[in-house]
């Protein structure tokens, strides 16, 4: 009976998750990331918000991240915050799912860019290839969230990029799109 259950619950969680594992196994190009994002945005997070989401019949950690939006890339008009749903939780450890797919988690006042892939019929979304399409932003650079180490098999560190080179990229004004490691 277990087993079913857990089928269903991956199958409702495949467009949140299903990037994001494959995104472990291959770099991407800021191009397909940006492509496959239904949303990009650069914003501080305000808040962070733990909770469980309810799929099929089974309740799925989940973490409500608000953001402050300073800069609207793609699919964001107008909003001055944005609120979405991500599966998992800071520091749920290695049966957290959001940690097991290789998503970022965010800090209440940290600034980042992000390119969320589109909600999935329950609410949820993460970026665009895992944390490849999470970047922190630091003084004007912009590094990846998944150059951070998590004991979670991530790529080796990539170099920083400029925040306004990381964004002429995204709105199609530099030369082709290299693998985001650098």
């Amino acid at each position: 009976m277990r087993r079913p259950l857990c089928a269903v619950i991956l199958f409702c969680c495949l467009p949140v998750t299903g990037a994001a594992l494959a995104a472990t196994h291959r770099v991407s190009s800021l191009t397909e990331l940006s492509t496959s994002a239904a949303r990009i945005f650069r914003g501080t997070c305000v808040k962070v918000d733990t909770g469980t989401v309810t799929i099929a019949g089974a309740r799925l950690s989940m973490t409500a991240y608000t953001f402050r939006v300073t800069d609207r890339l793609k699919g964001v008009s107008g909003a001055s915050t944005i609120t979405f749903r991500q599966v998992g939780i800071p520091g749920g450890g290695s049966a957290d799912l959001g940690q097991r797919a290789g998503l970022p988690v965010y800090t209440q006042g940290g600034d980042y860019l992000l390119l969320l892939l589109p909600e999935s019929r329950v609410g949820l979304t993460s970026p665009s290839g895992a944390a490849e399409a999470a970047f922190e932003i630091t003084r004007g650079r912009a590094m990846p969230l998944a150059a951070r180490p998590t004991g979670v098999g991530r790529p080796e560190p990539s170099a920083p990029l400029t925040y306004e080179a990381l964004r002429r990229e995204i709105l199609g004004q530099a030369g082709p799109s290299q693998p985001l490691r650098r």
